[in-house]
């Protein structure tokens, strides 16, 4: 399974909505560049702006965005922690073999 971004959804609704990104960030008083950060991941949202934009585009569920990217996170989070365990696993592995073949070697 995979995971959608905030940012990512964000620009999927602005799109649906047929919006301009400017005219958006001009309808919740942010640069546009601002927008374009949480868009791209490069700034996270904050409750006061996910309820903010959630406003701008009619969307009815409170903290929408900032939910989404708490999600996000934790997904994140699960893929780092696994990636950690398989690579103890090979590295377990690995000395277990060195340890097979240099006892071979004796």
């Amino acid at each position: 399974m995979q995971s959608v971004s905030a940012g990512a959804i964000l620009d999927r609704i602005i799109r649906q909505q047929k919006r301009m990104k400017t005219e958006v960030a001009a309808a919740v008083q942010l640069i546009p560049q601002r927008l374009n950060d949480l868009i791209m991941g490069n700034r996270r949202f904050t409750p006061q702006n996910s309820l903010v934009l959630e406003a701008a585009l009619d969307i009815d569920i409170a903290g929408f965005f900032y939910l989404i990217q708490a999600n996000h996170d934790i997904y994140l989070a699960k893929q780092e922690k696994e990636i950690e365990l398989k690579e103890r696993e090979v590295a377990i592995t690995e000395r277990s073999l060195e340890a097979k073949v240099k006892k071979q070697a004796e």
